[in-house]
């Protein structure tokens, strides 16, 4: 297309147009820039932040007609995720706070928190939270069939991490959360950590009269290590 410029009007015309378009299509284009893939793409991001750098190059090409290196797709992975890791570690900073109000409601409550460091005289990290209501701990000392089950899930979170739960039943079969905790990882380490508050808590002593329902042989074995 070629035009000009009419200074009298003030406005650009049309001298020429060739309506049949015969360029070979380009993949490159610099207006296709971090910060405009983080807003196109930044909530998908965010909801997969394990999306694969190679499955993101395909759907920012299947979508834009571009590519997009690798090293560009772990900046917008970045930048995206940037704001929630600073919005989680506000929220795990509250953590004391929260365990004080679970404290303060009842004091018949369990809380515990475990924090670590990466090296001396940093500051202290997240590591683990116990919970243990005393309104769950009393119905299933009281109403429950000595039964319990064991199991562990994995977060799908920014932060990642495991869910480890003990739950019972109750009087009319259904089931009843006992504990739950927020571990680092599934390990020898966190299941020990869990099961020694959970038998406190419980006041289980040697386990005898109760039955464990778990699908992992570690932990049937750390349970009669523990007892």
């Amino acid at each position: 297309m070629w035009a000009s410029y009419i200074k009298e009007i003030e406005s650009w015309q049309i001298r020429t147009l060739l309506d049949e378009h015969n360029c070979v299509w380009t993949y490159k284009n610099k207006l296709v820039t971090v910060k405009y893939l983080v807003e196109l793409f930044g909530d998908r991001i965010r909801k997969n932040p394990n999306w694969k750098l190679g499955e993101m190059q395909e759907e920012f090409k299947r979508v834009l007609k571009v590519d997009v290196c690798e090293a560009k797709c772990c900046r917008v992975r970045q930048q995206a995720l940037s704001g929630v890791e600073l919005v989680m570690k506000e929220h795990y900073a509250k953590l004391r706070k929260f365990a004080g109000e679970i404290l303060r409601s009842n004091k018949n409550n369990t809380v515990k928190i475990s924090t670590t460091r990466l090296q001396e005289g940093d500051e202290n990290r997240f590591k683990r939270i116990y919970i243990c209501y005393d309104a769950l701990k009393n119905s299933w000392k009281n109403t429950c069939r000595p039964v319990f089950g064991l199991d562990g899930c994995f977060l799908k979170t920014v932060c990642g991490g495991q869910l480890l739960s003990a739950v019972g039943r109750d009087g009319n079969n259904c089931i009843l959360p006992v504990a739950m905790a927020v571990v680092e990882a599934e390990n020898y380490s966190s299941w020990r950590w869990f099961l020694e508050l959970l038998i406190d808590d419980l006041e289980l002593g040697c386990g005898a009269g109760r039955t464990l329902i778990s699908d992992q042989q570690k932990v049937i074995l750390l349970v009669l290590l523990i007892c």
